[in-house]
């Protein structure tokens, strides 16, 4: 069964790649990447990283809202959340997108 999908996206000469849930609900965000390559490596990096709550860091926007960055083992930002009214609700997107990205190891047997 299928609990979440990756789309990949190219726009303005750049790369990036989207996680969403089956409801249509996006989760992450990637950040540009200049080709396709270094768009795919992002995501097979991605697929098949151990994700915790460790890979994440959690910001405050200028407007007071909430929002994470996911990063890698090394440190580097491969995506981020869109805004969140609550700290909760942030918290809650981090627990739904380390179970999206789980189910999908299982799914694809990474």
């Amino acid at each position: 069964m299928k609990t979440s999908i990756i789309k990949t996206h190219f726009t303005d000469s750049k790369y990036k790649f989207s996680v969403s849930s089956l409801s249509g609900s996006t989760i992450l965000n990637s950040i540009a990447y200049t080709n396709e390559d270094a768009m795919k490596k992002a995501m097979a990096q991605l697929q098949g990283m151990p994700v915790g709550r460790g890979n994440f860091e959690r910001k405050t926007n200028h407007d007071g809202q909430f929002l994470f960055y996911l990063k890698d083992a090394n440190g580097q930002i491969l995506g981020h959340s869109l805004p969140y009214g609550s700290e909760a609700g942030m918290e809650n997107g981090i627990k739904n997108l380390i179970n999206s990205l789980n189910a999908l190891k299982e799914e694809y047997d990474l």
